[in-house]
């Protein structure tokens, strides 16, 4: 390596196979901003714009090693980032290890482009001189070695457009010898220039200098018989200064062009394919570029599918000709000419596939089937996966020999390695969309059958359910009407004391009111109860419910009560709301036999986004199981001893919490203690003032009373009991018939049922409003799915069962101040 540092000449050292590049100092301003990147990286990175020119050179020294040296060889390169020709004198020669073999090639440059050009430009000042008939004579042999030896085609031209001199580079190209052109117009020569090409060469005779024009014409011998030149037009002056001409000067730049298309098509089509998914299309894509890069007739993708004969394969796309060109013709098979692209063997490229040893070697056919595209020259180049796995192949053809290159080789396996990378990954993809398609109908057929299942699951469980609410009921109401049963019958014996019988009145009024709590908590429960709900502070509700829970819980159960600091107000039914709190507290109760702590306290709370309040009911009992907390709001559902608990206290709390906006909750740990939690909505409204407390209602007697009612005998008994209270009343059966009686007769007051055939109660509410605004109502309903739907804010309510203390104080309250219904 001494040679490199100590030489002030320009030296490279391309070594190894890759031809790793290591050069010295002198030579970095050769390759401008290339250094110091290009130090230690194969040539072919580094010099990627004359890689097609050098390669040959460096493997031909290496291979033979011999030395070539040249002197002013052009060279297209890119240094500070322009592209441009330079030209140098080189010298190649091979530099063998111990063993002798050649390991790399030592390059000796010098730059003689500054020399080159200068002589350039004396030629073209010479040119412009005098066209004296002595200065050409004297000039005569000069000009000629210089255009005899030039690698570019030179030629001067007159005013006339006429050929005054030309060399052989240019000659060839037009395909005419130097005599056929002197004399001739431009035109004669290439006949066919347009108007364009004849404008630019007005511009050069009226003075303007035109460098670098690119153009592009026919020219015989190329495999497409079209050519590019970067051309050089500049006005010939005489020692006056006057316009005698124009001198030409072109150099062919078609290769340079093709190869650089042919980089920025790979890169396009690189980048396309990345993104592209679709198997077929992008099979497709690869078959068209390809067809374009080769500059192939047209092309074909055939896939890597052997059949049961272990010789078809199956088209996958085609370009340049329509598909029906191999509809008719079986697929390819294992033969000579296609068993090293299937194989994955080796690229196959033929000048005439015709005369190529291995076609025709196989029967029936030996050699294309008749009507097959015209195939002479031929290129196929197998579509390889890293690991070696052959996806398929590429084949392209063209009617005339010769038509495919080494670099066209090149370019198609490029492009084949960039299809076998997008190919596999589309594979892949496609494998995971249809695992993923196969995992969503699997997981969607075992969706649907859990669902069967848990349906089935939930109608069995529903039934129990029914059956366990339906026996529960059936065994509290018969114990009722054994009650009923019994008081009647007990009743009518004329001999009974009065003693007695007060005591079996007191039974059955008891009685009733156990059946009207047991309705109440079933629709509780089931979330079906009409509801008349209030605002309420819970913290006076409780401080008067205090008195109430002292005499229901036992003397050795000490109560805590811990309101809220804050106003805590919330929107419900206030008899649900004591009912719930004392379920929760009778519950405590049983819960502490040997006495204990039942704390109820007022927490603020959160209800998903909104604001809540939480009412807890805290005892020190025994506690539940994590089982018993799964049922205990099940109806009917009881760990109590038979004959002492309903097992309607909790659900009555989960039906009452959840038809109220809110939520019940359930804590508990055995032998620490239990708690209800209630969570009610929060409002911020103000509670309704206090009216007159039950039973101190009066009604004035004669009041018109409008009686409406389905039930014959729930319409008797509100007629006496009516009567009774001095009242007038008239009946109807059913809605229909109140409108028409209300609208021939004036009432104080129109007393209904809501459940009726037909006109409902609500609905005859909202008729007499319009019709007779004047006149107030009030319903009557044990239970109405119309009411509990729209609830019962614009309406007079009275639930069933009902009394004549209930009834008196409902009329009295609706006198005072009648409801609106909207």
């Amino acid at each position: 390596m001494d040679i490199l540092t100590a030489s002030e000449a320009q030296i490279v050292l391309f070594w190894g196979p890759q031809f790793v590049a290591l050069y010295n100092d002198a030579y970095a301003p050769t390759i401008g901003s290339k250094h110091p990147a290009a130090l230690g990286r194969p040539a072919q990175e580094s010099w990627s714009e004359l890689w097609n020119d050098l390669k040959p050179l460096l493997r031909g020294v290496r291979e033979s090693g011999k030395t070539f040296s040249a002197k002013n060889r052009p060279f297209y390169i890119e240094r500070h980032g322009f592209g441009e020709t330079a030209y140098f004198d080189i010298s190649y020669s091979p530099v063998r290890d111990d063993d002798g073999s050649v390991g790399g090639v030592l390059c000796i440059v010098s730059e003689t482009t500054e020399q080159v050009m200068a002589n350039q430009r004396l030629r073209e000042k010479e040119a412009a001189l005098t066209v004296s008939e002595a200065m050409a004579r004297r000039q005569a042999d000069e000009l000629a070695s210089v255009y005899t030896a030039a690698p570019v085609g030179l030629a001067v031209l007159d005013r006339d457009l006429r050929f005054v001199r030309v060399n052989e580079r240019l000659a060839e190209w037009n395909g005419r010898s130097i005599r056929d052109h002197i004399g001739k117009t431009i035109g004669e020569i290439v006949p066919d220039l347009d108007e364009q090409a004849l404008g630019i060469f007005e511009r050069v005779l009226a003075g303007e200098a035109l460098w670098g024009q690119e153009v592009a014409g026919k020219t015989p011998g190329r495999p497409d018989g079209t050519s590019i030149w970067r051309e050089n037009w500049v006005p010939l002056r005489d020692a006056e200064g006057n316009i005698v001409g124009i001198t030409v000067s072109a150099e062919d730049v078609t290769e340079e062009r093709r190869a650089r298309r042919s980089l920025e098509l790979l890169n396009r089509v690189g980048s396309a394919l990345a993104g592209e998914h679709d198997l077929e299309r992008l099979v497709q894509m690869v078959t068209d570029a390809g067809v374009e890069l080769s500059e192939a007739a047209f092309g074909a993708f055939f896939y890597n599918v052997v059949g049961a004969d272990g010789e078809s394969y199956t088209l996958y796309s085609l370009s340049g000709a329509p598909r029906e060109a191999f509809a008719n013709f079986p697929m390819p098979r294992n033969t000579e000419v296609f068993a090293p692209t299937f194989a994955g063997t080796g690229n196959v490229r033929s000048d005439d596939i015709l005369a190529d040893p291995r076609y025709g070697q196989n029967a029936p056919r030996s050699g294309m089937p008749e009507g097959h595209l015209p195939v002479r020259s031929y290129l196929a180049v197998p579509v390889s996966t890293n690991d070696g796995k052959v996806l398929g192949g590429l084949f392209f053809g063209h009617p005339e020999t010769g038509r495919f290159s080494g670099l066209h080789e090149e370019i198609v396996t490029s492009l084949a390695s960039q299809a076998a990378v997008a190919i596999e990954n589309a594979q892949l993809i496609r494998q995971v969309r249809e695992a993923n398609e196969t995992l969503e109908r699997r997981v969607a057929e075992r969706t649907e059958e859990l669902t069967k299942l848990h349906e089935t699951l939930r109608q069995s469980q529903k039934m129990e359910a029914i059956g366990q609410l339906t026996g529960g009921v059936a065994h509290d109401f018969n114990n009722l009407l054994t009650v009923i049963s019994g008081a009647t019958e007990m009743l009518r014996k004329p001999d009974l004391s009065e003693e007695k019988r007060v005591k079996y009145l007191d039974g059955l009024t008891d009685t009733v009111k156990r059946a009207a709590t047991l309705t109440g908590h079933l629709l509780a429960f089931s979330r079906r109860r009409v509801l008349q709900p209030e605002v309420l502070d819970l913290n006076i509700q409780l401080d008067a419910l205090c008195e109430v829970l002292s005499r229901s819980i036992s003397s050795n159960i000490e109560i805590v009560v811990e309101p809220s600091n804050l106003i805590a107000r919330v929107e419900v039914d206030p008899t649900e709301l004591e009912t719930a709190i004392l379920n929760a507290a009778v519950n405590a109760r049983d819960a502490m036999p040997e006495g204990g702590t039942l704390t109820i306290s007022i927490r603020d709370y959160s209800l998903g986004k909104d604001d809540a309040v939480a009412i807890e009911i805290t005892d020190t009992g025994t506690g539940m199981t994590p089982e018993t907390i799964e049922r205990v709001f099940e109806p009917f559902y009881t760990t109590k001893p038979v004959g002492q608990g309903t097992g309607l206290g909790l659900s009555q709390i989960h039906g009452f919490a959840a038809q109220a906006g809110g939520a019940a909750e359930i804590l508990s740990k055995v032998g620490v203690g239990t708690t209800v939690r209630l969570i009610l909505p929060s409002v911020d409204k103000q509670p309704r003032a206090s009216g007159h407390a039950r039973g101190d209602a009066t009604l004035p007697p004669g009041l018109r009373i409008l009686l409406v009612e389905d039930n014959e005998q729930v319409l008797d008994f509100a007629e006496r009991l009516l009567v009774d209270l001095g009242l007038e009343v008239v009946t109807a059966h059913n809605g229909a018939d109140a409108l028409r009686i209300a609208q021939e007769q004036d009432f104080d007051l129109v007393f209904s049922d809501v459940v009726m055939p037909g006109l409902s109660g609500i609905d005859l509410a909202r008729q007499l409003h319009i019709r007779a605004p004047e006149t107030p109502v009030l319903l009557a309903t044990g239970y109405s799915e119309q009411m509990v739907g729209e609830g019962t804010a614009q309406f007079s309510v009275l639930a069933k069962p009902y009394g004549a203390e209930t009834l008196t104080s409902a009329i009295h309250s609706l006198l005072v101040t009648p409801a609106v219904p909207s």
